[in-house]
């Protein structure tokens, strides 16, 4: 990343994922050294879009704790695989 100069920054770069054009600002360049990260391939648009889909949903399920078998309440689905307990028991 360091070999890269500073004049990537005026140039315009085409996204993988959608065909939209998107540049490199200068700080985000800055982070990509410091982190040595590479530079990205696809626009913020479809990065950020990523990032949401990632998250869970918004909506509630009715689990039963792993620890007690109570009846509670949780954003993670029955179908995964996750381990979940009552505030309580947390």
């Amino acid at each position: 990343m360091a070999e890269v100069s500073d004049e990537i920054t005026s140039k315009v770069f085409l996204c993988e994922a959608s065909g939209k054009p998107f540049r490199v600002l200068r700080q985000e360049l800055e982070f990509y050294r410091k982190m040595n990260l590479p530079l990205p391939y696809k626009s913020p648009d479809v990065r950020h879009q990523e990032r949401l889909q990632r998250r869970n949903p918004h909506l509630i399920f009715a689990r039963t704790s792993s620890q007690s078998g109570v009846e509670i309440y949780s954003s993670f689905a029955g179908c995964r695989p996750e381990k979940v307990c009552s505030e309580e028991e947390f």
